[in-house]
């Protein structure tokens, strides 16, 4: 949930997204911001190349 989703309604208008998600839930920025911290320090060393979809499962 951020300002550019609720700039095209809010949380309405991607019901349908959350709604179809395994954890039934929107993500919170700070969710996303843990992933992007994580990835920027030495505990992500040895990670490499990958994709990491951090989507709550929406796109299994």
């Amino acid at each position: 949930m951020t300002a550019m989703v609720e700039s095209v309604g809010g949380e309405a208008a991607i019901r349908h997204l959350i709604e179809a998600s395994p954890l039934r839930k929107s993500g919170e920025p700070e969710e996303i911001a843990t992933v992007a911290l994580f990835l920027a320090t030495d505990d992500s060393s040895f990670i490499t190349g990958q994709l990491l979809r951090v989507d709550g499962g929406i796109d299994i």
